[in-house]
Parts: C-alpha cells; sequence; structure tokens
C-alpha cells in the first residue's frame, strides 16, 4: 500500500460507522490533510468527534459523493490525485457509490450491455439498472 505520509487524502461517507474508522485509520497515516464527505443521511458527526480531536484540521464537507460535479471540484481544489499520481483519485467507504461514480465517469448510454456477477450484493445490479 502507498503510505499517506504528507498527502492529501479524501474519505467519502467519512462520518459513517464503517467511514469513521477508515478516517481514524488514516490519521495513524500521517496525512498531510485529510478531508471528509457525507450527506449525513446515515452518518453522524459525533462519529468524528475522535479524528477532529486528533486533527483539529480535519476538512468536513455536507456533499452527496454520487454528485460527479462536485466531488470533481472539491478532488481538483484540493488536489486530491497527488496520492496516485492521478489527476483524480477517490477512496470510498461504500462500494454502491463507487459503482455509482465509476458508471458517470464511464458515461455510460442507456442499453449499454455490462455483466454482473450472479452472486453479489444487489447494490452493483441495481446501479446499473438505474442508470
Amino acid at each position: 500500500m502507498n503510505s499517506l505520509n504528507n498527502k492529501n487524502v479524501l474519505a467519502t461517507g467519512g462520518a459513517g460507522f464503517i467511514g469513521s474508522h477508515l478516517v481514524d485509520r488514516i490519521i495513524q497515516e500521517n496525512p498531510k490533510a485529510i478531508h471528509v464527505v457525507d450527506n449525513f443521511f446515515l452518518g453522524e458527526e459525533e462519529n468524528l468527534n475522535d479524528a477532529v480531536a486528533l486533527r483539529p484540521d480535519l476538512e468536513i464537507f455536507r456533499l452527496d459523493a454520487s454528485d460527479l460535479a462536485a466531488m470533481r471540484d472539491l478532488v481538483d481544489e484540493k488536489q486530491i490525485g497527488e496520492l496516485v499520481g492521478a489527476k483524480h483519485a477517490f477512496a470510498m467507504s461504500s462500494c454502491t457509490t463507487a459503482l455509482q461514480l465509476a458508471l458517470h465517469a464511464l458515461e455510460l448510454e442507456p442499453g449499454t450491455e455490462a455483466l454482473v456477477a450472479d452472486f453479489t450484493f444487489p447494490a452493483a445490479s441495481d446501479n446499473m439498472i438505474a442508470r
């Protein structure tokens, strides 16, 4: 795994139960900056209290991670892509959100054929159907 030391890191769903623990783990890597995106549908700001206590510079954004334009702006503004040497880079704590963003990024047209595993979490096929 690449070291997160002195990198700009973005965690989506970071105020949820799993996401907040991911943020706690990211803090251990000593990144230059941590940016948390959550729409707070299930997440709670209180889940980040320990992280904020350790990293008062932690930035929390109330955004929907499936809003591609807003996420692109945030990634560009905070220079998140430098983590992996890419123009854009995202770290997802939700597979559903990752699938949604990937489908948006691919700009698939309606009717595009896609292969989905026959034994998987329903989010995989639900995302394809919703497109």
